[in-house]
């Protein structure tokens, strides 16, 4: 009840807050997002969907840590740094969406660059494993090579 009074001002409903993570509710929606240079993480589910519904903390939890994580590489078309942008798509609201990506089982994460799949999981992911899939996109989306990377993975462990 709190929340909703929060959203209405001046007698008119102002939107929810969104946290790290988007629901796509259209075709243009996502499109508008993969135009961007920004790598995107699609995870596709459905309500009744338990492995879905295990799945969504672990991705909220990795969109959480990468919200404040900007790239620090290349600037994107916008002059703004690179960000991975974590959306969520119910293939049971949108499944045109869905059918374009031919999913076929639940949950998918699908990892986009330049319109493009660059990597996907299908199933239960660790917060582990999917947090690898979004660096490498981000890694990818700023251009860094093998060797930055490596010498970052080693300046992280010491």
């Amino acid at each position: 009840m709190m929340a909703k009074k929060q959203r209405k001002r001046n007698g008119k409903k102002t939107q929810k807050p969104q946290g790290p993570v988007t629901e796509i509710r259209s075709a243009q929606q996502l499109d508008a997002l993969l135009d961007s240079d920004n790598p995107v993480v699609i995870d596709f589910w459905a309500p009744w969907c338990g492995p879905c519904k295990a799945m969504s903390p672990v991705y909220e939890q990795v969109a959480r840590q990468f919200a404040d994580k900007a790239g620090e590489g290349d600037a994107s078309d916008t002059g703004e740094p690179r960000k991975v942008q974590f959306v969520k798509v119910n293939t049971e609201a949108v499944p045109e969406i869905a059918s374009e990506f031919n999913i076929r089982s639940i949950p998918t994460l699908a990892v986009l660059h330049g319109g493009e799949i660059i990597d996907s999981n299908i199933g239960l992911t660790s917060a582990d494993a999917l947090s690898r899939m979004a660096q490498r996109a981000l890694d990818r989306a700023e251009g860094r090579t093998f060797g930055q990377r490596l010498k970052r993975f080693f300046a992280a462990a010491s």
